[in-house]
């Protein structure tokens, strides 16, 4: 026979993942509204401000019903319709931070970089990859993203046109820099193409794989 007092823990325990559940429909339709606003808002720059406000309260942590590249896509079209705002407007570089720092930077935002110097001779394109380490506030940073909370340091790769190595690791890692506060380092660095005639600077962030406590030797 089941014991009477255990019918309200019962009870609550529903309750409590029916709210749950319920807490994670809101958020998702608050995201979707805010995500899809933004994009809709671009001619409006006021408008846009606004609705990019909105965006970057939310926590990529708790958007577990988007795969990477879905949200790649999203943020890449959110990127484009930031052009209504200015360079330097404070809401446009705090995206470009969270782009960086997630990992989900469109190459056009390091073009309009790159391509603000000055072409010069003999540049090589280099494949180089990023081993950044992770610590106890990586859970609560806003780069890190659904499934990610287990992370203990991930793998990125870059896309770099450098004169030499040493130049390649350098724009490299001051990139990496920006997307979360402890050093990282080179794990390889390939040479790809040689002499061309092009702007130094990033030509790509790729996709990271994180690694665990679980999955490290």
């Amino acid at each position: 026979m089941t014991d009477a007092s255990s019918r309200p823990a019962r009870r609550l325990s529903r309750s409590s993942s029916a709210t749950s559940r319920r807490w994670r429909v809101t958020t998702r339709r608050g995201c979707r509204r805010s995500l899809t606003g933004a994009v809709g808002a671009q001619g409006d720059p006021v408008q846009f401000r606004i609705r990019l406000e909105e965006v970057l309260r939310i926590r990529l942590s708790e958007i577990d019903y988007l795969t990477p590249r879905g949200l790649l896509r999203l943020y890449n079209w959110l990127w484009k319709s930031a052009h209504c705002l200015s360079a330097d407007d404070p809401s446009r570089v705090r995206l470009e931070d969270l782009l960086l720092a997630t990992c989900l930077a469109p190459d056009d935002l390091f073009d309009e970089v790159r391509k603000a110097g000055e072409a010069v001779d003999g540049v090589n394109f280099y494949e180089c990859h990023v081993i950044q380490p992770l610590d106890a506030a990586w859970q609560g940073s806003p780069a890190c993203m659904a499934g990610e909370q287990a992370w203990t340091s991930y793998t990125v790769p870059w896309g770099v046109l450098a004169r030499d190595e040493a130049e390649a690791s350098e724009i490299v890692l001051n990139w990496q820099g920006r997307c979360y506060p402890l050093a990282a380092r080179i794990e390889s660095l390939e040479l790809s193409g040689s002499g061309y005639t092009d702007c130094i600077g990033i030509v790509r962030q790729g996709m990271r794989d994180g690694r665990s406590r679980d999955t490290q030797d």
